[in-house]
């Protein structure tokens, strides 16, 4: 979701960027994605390692999303998508009480068939478990499925892995964003597809 749907404004969140570092860096909260704890857990404990208060995290959490806006050109593929009857997935590894929240705030969240949070499915994005339960979830083959995300040139070993369990299989999509000399992002596609030795 993030960097490709939606983006974080720099300078909205500078005031609360350190924070919100002491926050999801913590142990804890990486459990509390994978679903292993509750988020009232989650919270009280990491308020202990910090030593600050529930509220002050309840606080970063939410100001921090408030810095969040759509990125247009990850909408309008959404949309360009969902015109042309394409099933769309969404796995993130925002927390599930987070997605709720955005889906309520950003209309295009619901055109998704799936919108689900790691906690879900009890394992976070990158692990292959977390991509495998996924296509099981929805009852999918690797080779239906184009896989669009920011952070996938070159592949991570998982994703190889993955990919290549099926010998038909459509690699991913990478929809990296850059910036250009306005400072405006646009995304940079590029596209790759194992051949017959497995070579990506």
């Amino acid at each position: 979701m993030n960097n490709v749907l939606l983006s974080y404004q720099s300078e909205q969140l500078k005031p609360y960027m350190n924070d919100l570092k002491l926050i999801i860096k913590n142990n804890h909260w990486n459990e509390y994605l994978s679903g292993q704890t509750t988020q009232e857990t989650a919270y009280i404990s990491i308020s202990k390692e910090i030593n600050k208060p529930v509220e002050f995290i309840i606080k970063i959490l939410r100001e921090a999303r408030k810095c969040m806006a759509p990125i247009k050109e990850g909408v309008e593929l959404v949309e360009k998508f969902r015109k042309n009857n394409h099933t769309l997935i969404c796995l993130t590894n925002c927390p599930k009480e987070e997605v709720i929240l955005l889906q309520q705030r950003f209309e295009f969240l619901n055109h998704f068939d799936f919108l689900l949070a790691s906690g879900d499915i009890c394992y976070k994005k990158p692990s292959k478990e977390a991509y495998i339960k996924l296509l099981n979830y929805c009852n999918l083959l690797p080779s239906e499925v184009l896989f669009i995300d920011d952070d996938i040139v070159p592949p991570s070993k998982t994703l190889k892995e993955l990919l290549a369990a099926d010998k038909d299989v459509i690699t991913p999509l990478c929809f990296t964003f850059k910036y250009d000399d306005k400072g405006l992002p646009f995304p940079q596609p590029v596209a790759h597809r194992y051949d017959e030795n497995k070579q990506y």
